[in-house]
C-alpha cells in the first residue's frame, strides 16, 4: 500500500513540474487558418514532400512549357509516324530505334520468303550465334 502511495505522489509531482512544458501558449502559436495558408503556399511552390516520402529530397519540378498543346500533339504524331519516338520507358539512346515500316504488300513478301526458303537461304529459327550473326542453315 505504501509503494502505491509513493508512486502516486511522484506522478502528481511530475505532472505539476512538467505542466508548463505541455501547455500551449496561444499567443505565440499560429492559428489554424494561418497554418492552412502556409501549407497551401508551400504546396503551390512545390516545397512539400510527397506523402510517405522518407528518402532523399525529391527532384525539382521541370519548368513549365510555353508551347500550346495542339502543336505539341501534332509534332508527337509526326515523330511517331516517322518512327523517331523512343519506346515508352526508354532509358536513352542505348535502345535500338524502331525498324522502319515496310512499303511492300503482304503477298509479294510471302512469295519472296517462300522462294528463299525453297532455295535454303533463310536463317534457321532460334537464337543468334555468339558473334550476333544468324546461325548457318543446317544441310538438308
Amino acid at each position: 500500500m505504501r509503494s502505491i502511495t509513493i508512486t502516486a505522489l511522484a506522478a502528481a509531482a511530475c505532472a505539476l513540474v512538467l505542466q508548463p512544458v505541455y501547455a500551449q501558449d496561444s499567443a505565440t502559436s499560429p492559428s489554424r487558418a494561418d497554418v492552412k495558408a502556409q501549407t497551401r503556399a508551400a504546396n503551390k511552390a512545390g516545397e512539400l514532400a510527397p506523402a510517405g516520402s522518407l528518402g532523399p529530397e525529391r527532384e525539382p519540378k521541370a519548368a513549365k512549357s510555353n508551347k500550346a498543346r495542339a502543336p505539341v500533339k501534332a509534332e508527337t504524331r509526326r515523330l511517331n509516324k516517322a518512327g523517331q519516338l523512343a519506346p515508352a520507358g526508354s532509358l536513352g539512346p542505348e535502345r535500338e530505334p524502331k525498324a522502319a515500316r515496310s512499303n511492300k504488300a503482304r503477298a509479294p513478301v510471302k512469295a519472296e520468303t517462300r522462294r528463299l526458303n525453297e532455295a535454303g537461304q533463310l536463317a534457321p529459327a532460334g537464337p543468334l550465334g555468339l558473334d550476333g550473326a544468324p546461325k548457318a542453315a543446317a544441310p538438308k
